[in-house]
């Protein structure tokens, strides 16, 4: 079980979907899913080059209490001006009351 105090961040989880521009093109946009209390840990970092730049990512862990309904993929996780990419998540011993979101942060 997490303990109250570990969970000192305020994040929201956003859930993309896809609107009209008003040209008659559809857009991605971003809605909020939640807005639990959650504990961030960066895991690892990399740096690699794509063409000519140079591009980092930090793996990171973001602990919340348990929400139903998030899925990897279509989500992600905004901390202040942060963007963290779900790619996976894990509920802990599947007890429902702990998830373990497995993202990446795009520098």
């Amino acid at each position: 079980m997490l303990p109250s105090g570990a969970l000192r961040h305020a994040v929201l989880i956003e859930q993309r979907s896809v609107a009209s521009d008003g040209a008659g093109d559809l857009a991605p946009t971003w809605t909020t899913f939640a807005s639990p209390r959650a504990s961030i840990e960066p895991s690892q970092g990399q740096e690699r080059w794509v063409g000519e730049r140079l591009m980092a990512e930090v793996d990171t862990i973001v602990m919340v209490r348990y929400v139903a309904g998030i899925t990897p993929k279509t989500m992600r996780v905004k901390f202040g001006s942060r963007t963290f990419n779900l790619v996976a998540l894990v509920n802990v011993q599947e007890r429902n009351r702990e998830l373990r979101l497995l993202c990446k942060e795009q520098l």
